[in-house]
C-alpha cells in the first residue's frame, strides 16, 4: 500500500495475530511480504514465504501458489538482472492459467520494466494486467495496475494522459485510501504543472488528510512539503507557512535532514510579511549548510535570501554583512552573477 511501508508492515503484523478467514490470511501475508520487501528485511520475508504458499493452497489458488513457489520474493519486487527474462518466460507458459495469478505476472513484470524506465512495455502489461484482474473480479488488483500506469505517464511527462489515467483510478470500486492518496498525489502534481495552483493544493491537503487519517506518519512529511509548496506557487504564503512548519517537522522526527523544507519556510515566512521569524529560520538554515559543508553557491543563496529577510527586518548593518558574505561564497563557487548581484546590493546599503 503506498505511502506507509512501515506502518503497512506493523498493521499487517498486528493482523496476523488474529483468527482470520482463508482469504484474509492469503491477503494480510502478501501484505506482510511486501512490507518486508520494502524495508528490505529480506531474511524476515524469506521465512514467511512457505506460510503465504499454504495460504494459496488452503484456498484452493494451485496455479498461484505454484508460481509464488517457484518464484518465491520475485513476485514481492526482488529483482536482478534476470528478473525480468524470469517473469516473461513464466508470462509465456502461463497461457492456461486463471485470470488472476497471468495478471499477477503482467503486473510485476509491468513494474519490473517501469523500473527500467522501459514505460511504453510496462504501460501495455499493466493495461493487460487490469482487464485479466477485472476477469477475475480483484478491484484491489486493477487499482495495482491503473496506479502503475499513472507512474508510467508520469514519468513519461505527459501531463494529458496521466491525468486521464488518474481519473481511471478514482473510479476504481471500493479503492483503498492509500491509493486514492497516491492518485491524487499525483493529480495535485498534475495541476502543479498546469499552474493550477489552488486545485493542486486542495489535492496535497486532501492527501495529507487522509495520511494522517490512515496512520501513515512517515509518508505525511513529504505530502505536507508537497502542500506547501503547491500553496506558495499560488501565492497563499501563510498556508504555505503551515505546510512546511508541519513538513520540516516531521522529516526531522523521521530521520531525514529538513534544511531544504526550513529554506523553503524561510521564504514563505518572509512573502508572508513575517520578517522577524523568518530571519531565525533562514540563519539556522545556512547554520546547518555550513556544517554540512554544503556548495558554496548555494550558502550564497542561502544568505541572499536571509540577507532580503534582515533588510525587510530592518536589520540593515546584518544585511550588509550578509550580502558581503553572499557575494565571498558565490564568487567561490564561481557563480559570477550571484556575486554580482550581492555585491551590487551590498552596494545599495551602503550608499
Amino acid at each position: 500500500e503506498w505511502g506507509a511501508p512501515v506502518e503497512g508492515l506493523a498493521a499487517a503484523r498486528r493482523a496476523l495475530e488474529d483468527e482470520h478467514g482463508v482469504a484474509d490470511r492469503r491477503r494480510l501475508l502478501g501484505l506482510l511480504l511486501g512490507g518486508l520487501v520494502a524495508n528490505d528485511r529480506i531474511d524476515e520475508a524469506e521465512a514467511w514465504m512457505p506460510a503465504r504458499v499454504v495460504a494459496l493452497r488452503e484456498e484452493g489458488l494451485t496455479a498461484q501458489a505454484d508460481l509464488e513457489e517457484r518464484r518465491g520474493l520475485t513476485m514481492f519486487g526482488i529483482g536482478d538482472a534476470d528478473t525480468m527474462t524470469v517473469l516473461e518466460g513464466e508470462l509465456a507458459a502461463a497461457g492456461d492459467a486463471p485470470p488472476a495469478t497471468r495478471a499477477d505476472l503482467e503486473l510485476t513484470l509491468a513494474i519490473s520494466r517501469l523500473r527500467a524506465e522501459e514505460t511504453t512495455a510496462a504501460i501495455a502489461l499493466a493495461e493487460a494486467a487490469a482487464d485479466h484482474f477485472d476477469e477475475a473480479g480483484e478491484a484491489a488488483g486493477i487499482s495495482a495496475a491503473l496506479l502503475t500506469i499513472v507512474a508510467a505517464r508520469s514519468d513519461e511527462g505527459d501531463r494529458p494522459r496521466t491525468a486521464e489515467a488518474i481519473e481511471q483510478l478514482l473510479l476504481v470500486p471500493e479503492l483503498s485510501e492509500g491509493r486514492r492518496a497516491r492518485a491524487l498525489e499525483y493529480r495535485a502534481r498534475v495541476f502543479g504543472g498546469d499552474e493550477r495552483y489552488a486545485k493542486g493544493a486542495a489535492d496535497a491537503d486532501e492527501v495529507c488528510r487522509i495520511l494522517a487519517t490512515i496512520g501513515a506518519a512517515s509518508s505525511l512529511a513529504t505530502a505536507n512539503v508537497l502542500a506547501g509548496m503547491l500553496h506558495e506557487d499560488g501565492g497563499q504564503f501563510a498556508e504555505a507557512v503551515v505546510r512546511y512548519r508541519a513538513g520540516a517537522r516531521g522529516l526531522e522526527e523521521h530521520g531525514a535532514s529538513p534544511t531544504a523544507t526550513r529554506y523553503k519556510l524561510g521564504r514563505s515566512m518572509l512573502a508572508a510579511g513575517d520578517a522577524v521569524e523568518a530571519v531565525e529560520v533562514l540563519h539556522e538554515v545556512y547554520g546547518a549548510e555550513t556544517e554540512a559543508e554544503e556548495p558554496p553557491a548555494s550558502r550564497a543563496q542561502t544568505l541572499m535570501l536571509l540577507s532580503r529577510a534582515f533588510e525587510a527586518a530592518e536589520q540593515y548593518g546584518n544585511a550588509v554583512w550578509a550580502w558581503g558574505n553572499a557575494a565571498e561564497l558565490a564568487d567561490e563557487g564561481e557563480a559570477e552573477a550571484l556575486a554580482a548581484s550581492a555585491l551590487v546590493n551590498r552596494g545599495r546599503l551602503l550608499m
